[in-house]
């Protein structure tokens, strides 16, 4: 029996690296090890720690043993592959393929039964940039028309985009895979191709840019001849129409990050329409101008003006040309605006509701008559309203 403690006693030295030097341990201490060399049947606690999310490039991977009596690091594997037998690692994922990935460390004691510890913890990583898919509607697009720029990825990521030299402002779906955009070329804007660059990067930094081809088709717009009443005639000076301009564009510029919107719009007056979007103009017989920025709807005045879709009010005020007017702001670039009214019903920073009233239609400013003049703006552009209201903007993400 003594025989067999101390080549028991030797073996465990052997495995965790005890040593017996002249008087150490003592005989108390040597038979307590003894003991547990015969009737130890623990393993050894063997302890993982890898990085809890995804991860990319080297990641650390520690290991660390625990037991009451001699044991040591016997094994370590990476997907059943072995990798040298260390407390402290560093595995390059880039050369790994993308998903999840186990490692298994073992530890063994030198007790009588050789017993084996085992633990297993998984990674995940992913050195690979997003899949960006694009798509148009319509394509092509047609001069002061609405273009709807659909952004599908594989994966959660964050874009921008900039079309025809311009950012674009994306909302996006609750999984941050699925984003939108409108835009939309100037009524007057030159036919033909426009650039489109987007640029992806998902949490863990893999990022990749594209680029795509729009194009742009001209549309006909109609013309007409206004006639002014001579009191009014005076209100066409360019020092004051360029100067209401000026003003009102600096209200278009501003974008709002986020979509305010849902669903289609609705027609903010039921009338029939006096003169349509894009319709050339001329005034008194002159010569022919710019297009019109919007629509007229030939409703009787006081009629209620309703909101087409929820937004913010960021003007409702008298302006020379355009009358009683108000503008609302529906995120990311879009506006819609309401002008000749002979009342205003909100105020600015008001949110208003689809339905709810703005004002009531009138007759002031450049007006031959009540009517409303109904304007939706998407980036700064003037673009066709009506289509707001046949369309869903954006569509199913």
């Amino acid at each position: 029996m003594v025989a067999v403690l101390l080549l028991g006693l030797l073996a465990a030295a052997a495995v965790g690296g005890t040593r017996f030097v002249a008087g150490q341990p003592t005989v108390q201490s040597t038979v307590a090890q003894a003991r547990w060399w015969f009737n130890n049947t623990t393993p050894p606690q063997v302890r993982l720690t890898v990085p809890a999310a995804p991860v990319r490039g080297s990641i650390a991977v520690t290991i660390t043993t625990q037991a009451d009596g001699p044991h040591a690091l016997t094994a370590v594997h990476l997907d059943g592959r072995p990798l040298p037998v260390a407390s402290a690692l560093s595995i390059d994922t880039a050369t790994l393929p993308d998903g999840e990935h186990s490692v298994v460390a073992e530890a063994q004691d030198g007790s009588l039964h050789r017993n084996v510890g085992r633990a297993t913890a998984t990674f995940r990583s992913d050195n690979t940039p997003p899949t960006v898919t694009v798509s148009f509607e319509p394509s092509p697009v047609a001069q002061g028309h609405t273009l709807l720029l659909n952004v599908r990825l594989n994966e959660p990521a964050a874009i921008a985009g900039v079309l025809d030299g311009k950012p674009l402002a994306f909302g996006h779906d609750s999984s941050n895979t699925g984003y939108w955009a409108v835009w939309a070329p100037d009524m007057d804007a030159a036919p033909g191709p426009r650039g489109l660059t987007i640029a992806a990067g998902d949490a863990l930094g893999n990022r990749i840019q594209i680029t795509a081809t729009l194009t742009v088709t001209t549309y006909n717009f109609p013309s007409e001849n206004i006639v002014l009443p001579p009191d009014r005639a005076e209100l066409l000076a360019p020092a004051i129409t360029e100067a209401e301009i000026k003003r009102l564009d600096g209200v278009f510029a501003v974008v709002t990050p986020e979509s305010l919107w849902s669903g289609v719009f609705t027609m903010p007056v039921q009338a029939n329409t006096s003169s349509a979007f894009g319709t050339r103009r001329s005034y008194n017989s002159g010569p022919l101008g710019s297009g019109h920025s919007g629509w007229d709807l030939d409703a009787a005045a006081g009629t209620p003006v309703l909101a087409p879709a929820r937004g913010r009010v960021v003007l409702a005020e008298a302006l020379q040309v355009r009358g009683n007017a108000v503008i609302v702001d529906h995120g990311l670039g879009v506006y819609s605006a309401y002008y000749h009214l002979s009342e205003i019903r909100v105020r600015v920073g008001q949110i208003v509701a689809a339905g709810e009233v703005l004002g009531k239609v009138g007759n002031t400013g450049l007006s031959t008559g009540p009517h409303l003049h109904w304007e939706m703006r998407v980036g700064g552009v003037a673009v066709e309203p009506v289509e707001w209201v046949q369309r869903r903007i954006p569509g199913q993400l």
